[in-house]
């Protein structure tokens, strides 16, 4: 039985049939690997193999469409993302209890953002097996080496950083002279003991979450462009917020930012880890 040559979809650089990953660029080569076998030239009946092997790409494409529903109805009532929904519902309550004003509730969901990127750092330095695919270093395309993996996490948690220091910055002028100045009552209802709780219950649900999740995503190759870029996702409501609060009285903004952080928690957390269950 002939093969036929196998080269990277992507850089075209010559790779073994047994290859999951391109060494060149990182392309994850599973489904490319499958197609190449079943195209193989047997007894110069190639037209048979490629009809056997497009009808077979049909089928997972139907399996796999069958199942990635499954996974999210999975994910929802995953502990983790449970965990992550008790936590922003007791975070509303204590507002509503304390009178918390549009600005704590920043200050605490900037907190949660910041720990979102510490624990994406330790994501990173935790893949294992892991694709390079479309992710590119002073416009070069790179492998997947561990080099790559520590100069993703350093670069991610400097850029990260230098973001929320901004947000940070903004927090404390919106604080003070801004359009959400603190009022006397509002700094007094806002209970140094029920924001240290607020944020030390987001901590506890993403180290859990972190934990809970971990064996699964080593299981997954998962792009590292991806794992790099997933947490910015989670700080659109507070970048919304931050816009449309100038126009909006503060219940309207509050309820507002409420409603488009918990979903985006949700959701992002979800479609995240949706992908790392298997398929039953």
């Amino acid at each position: 039985m002939n093969r036929m040559k196998r080269y990277c979809p992507n850089c075209g650089t010559p790779i073994t049939q047994q290859a999951e990953y391109c060494e060149q660029c990182g392309l994850a080569l599973r489904e490319e690997h499958s197609l190449a076998n079943s195209t193989s030239v047997i007894n110069g009946d190639e037209h048979a193999q490629l009809t056997v092997s497009q009808t077979g790409h049909t089928n997972q494409a139907l399996e796999k469409k069958g199942t990635t529903s499954s996974r999210w109805r999975r994910a929802f009532l995953d502990p983790s993302t449970l965990a992550l929904l008790i936590s922003n519902v007791v975070v509303i309550a204590f507002a509503l209890d304390q009178q918390w004003d549009l600005i704590t509730l920043l200050w605490i969901y900037w907190a949660q953002s910041v720990i979102i990127g510490v624990f994406n750092v330790f994501k990173i330095l935790d893949l294992t097996h892991f694709s390079t695919n479309g992710f590119y270093v002073n416009d070069k395309p790179v492998a997947p080496t561990e080099e790559i993996k520590r100069q993703t996490a350093l670069f991610f948690a400097i850029h990260y950083g230098i973001f929320h220091l901004v947000y940070f910055f903004f927090l404390v002028v919106f604080s003070f002279v801004g359009f959400w100045q603190v009022s006397a009552y509002s700094a007094a209802a806002a209970s140094v003991l029920f924001i240290l709780t607020s944020i030390a219950l987001f901590f506890a649900n993403h180290l859990y979450s972190f934990l809970h999740n971990r064996e699964q995503e080593r299981k997954r190759i998962r792009n590292i462009g991806g794992v790099m870029f997933s947490p910015y996702a989670r700080i659109i409501p507070m970048q919304l917020t931050l816009i449309l609060g100038v126009f909006l009285v503060d219940q309207m903004a509050l309820l507002l930012f409420l409603v488009l952080k918990t979903i985006a928690d949700v959701i992002t957390h979800v479609a995240e880890h949706a992908q790392d269950l298997p398929s039953v």
